[in-house]
């Protein structure tokens, strides 16, 4: 279960299965419960509107450093993390292609075939502007999952 620190919070862009995105902030996810709280914010950083996701219509959870809501230009090496997570030290690397055609590089702690979801951590080309740490995919949003 991932929780954010006592006053931040989780910033999450969620791939709904109808194509949809929705892009806000949560204060805790936990893959086992049935539904995820999201609040939808704009370029104030107010909450527009708070949306009780269906965790069966979710494809991925991307878990973000920035929504990029303010951001005119993309990360830079400056803006790379330090070090991978302690998590990816002990994954096995992976490539998912997505139902949607995007493919994704990156280290799995969780990748058992038996559990219809598992974590990511990008690893690939510029960490995706260096702005995802990690991915909560579900196994109906992967196509392929090979080791690289």
């Amino acid at each position: 279960m991932l929780q954010s620190k006592a006053s931040a919070k989780l910033n999450v862009v969620v791939q709904l299965n109808d194509g949809t995105r929705r892009k806000g902030v949560t204060d805790a996810f936990n893959p086992k419960k049935s539904t995820l709280l999201i609040k939808e914010i704009d370029v104030g950083g107010n909450v527009v509107e708070i949306h009780d996701v269906d965790m069966h219509k979710v494809h991925a959870i991307f878990f973000v450093r920035d929504l990029a809501i303010m951001r005119t230009s993309r990360h830079t090496n400056r803006d790379a993390p330090v070090s991978p997570p302690p998590a990816a030290k002990n994954g096995k690397r992976i490539r998912v292609t997505f139902i949607w055609g995007e493919v994704m590089d990156g280290v799995s702690p969780d990748v058992d075939k038996k559990t219809p979801w598992f974590f990511l951590f990008p690893i690939g080309p510029l960490n995706r502007a260096y702005n995802i740490h990690q991915v909560y995919i579900s196994r109906k949003a992967a196509a392929r999952i090979e080791p690289t």
